[in-house]
């Protein structure tokens, strides 16, 4: 709830889904009919995780524009390590605060700072 505020906030429109395959689906219909400018990932999705689901937006050439912003409550430096070897873009963990998100939008280059 609290990052949808802060997505909307700043103008983005946020489709929310359960689980990293339904994430997938979505994505893929929509890559060439309005597609998405962001996902944010959770470490922790249910059926098909977070990382499972960088890795295939990222074997698609299809995504190569696609930014992705890994959400959780991982802090090792080796969990940090795989999501970027994943081919995530930017990593917050939890508990993270307005300010945090704004500074990772603003370094993926979806807000002007």
């Amino acid at each position: 709830t609290i990052l949808r505020r802060i997505l909307e906030d700043v103008g983005f429109e946020v489709r929310e889904v359960p689980e990293g395959r339904e994430a997938l689906e979505l994505l893929r219909k929509r890559r060439y009919c309005d597609p998405f400018d962001l996902v944010v990932l959770e470490w922790h999705l249910p059926g098909l995780g977070g990382l499972d689901v960088a890795r295939a937006l990222r074997a698609d050439d299809g995504f190569s524009g696609l930014r992705l912003l890994m959400v959780t409550t991982e802090t090792a430096m080796e969990a940090l390590a795989a999501a970027l070897d994943a081919g995530v873009d930017e990593y917050a963990m939890k508990p993270f605060t307005r300010d945090v998100i704004f500074e990772k939008l603003a370094l993926l280059g979806l807000v002007v700072p």
